[in-house]
């Protein structure tokens, strides 16, 4: 753009009998033809910024997906660590530690029954007679 604008400047009093608008393309035209070597190195620079840019957000997207897949892997283990530990009767001691304290005890949960569906199916059947057993007491005593 700063070569336009100094080329307009420059060129200003050029074409002065045509009318305004004609003049203004003329000018355009004569300062491309001028500064032609100038533009093209400009061009040339943009499309290797723009092709390294490309080449550095490929870059960033594998180097993201990478950490997520790695990510995810950790998420894994400690949620299979976690299955094991329910399965063993010792989930209530169930240590962060190991993990880095990247995952909660929540994600930890929630990825181990994606990966073991009946992970609480025991406790959730304990769950639905006690629910029962106290509906049926309070139906009694009414």
């Amino acid at each position: 753009m700063g070569i336009y604008a100094l080329g307009r400047r420059e060129f200003a009093e050029l074409f002065v009998n045509e009318e305004q608008s004609v003049r203004n393309h003329l000018i355009e035209a004569h300062v491309v033809l001028v500064y032609q070597r100038q533009l093209n190195n400009l061009s040339i620079q943009e499309n290797r910024l723009r092709r390294q840019r490309e080449k550095d957000m490929e870059s960033l997207r594998a180097l993201q997906q990478q950490r997520q897949r790695e990510t995810q892997k950790r998420l894994d283990n400690a949620a299979w660590d976690y299955i094991a530990a329910v399965y063993e009767d010792r989930n209530e001691d169930f240590d962060l530690a190991p993990f880095g304290f990247e995952f909660s005890l929540g994600q930890i949960e929630v990825r181990a029954m994606e990966l073991d569906k009946d992970l609480f199916a025991d406790y959730e059947q304990q769950l639905r007679e006690e629910r029962e057993k106290l509906r049926q007491s309070r139906k009694k005593a009414a």
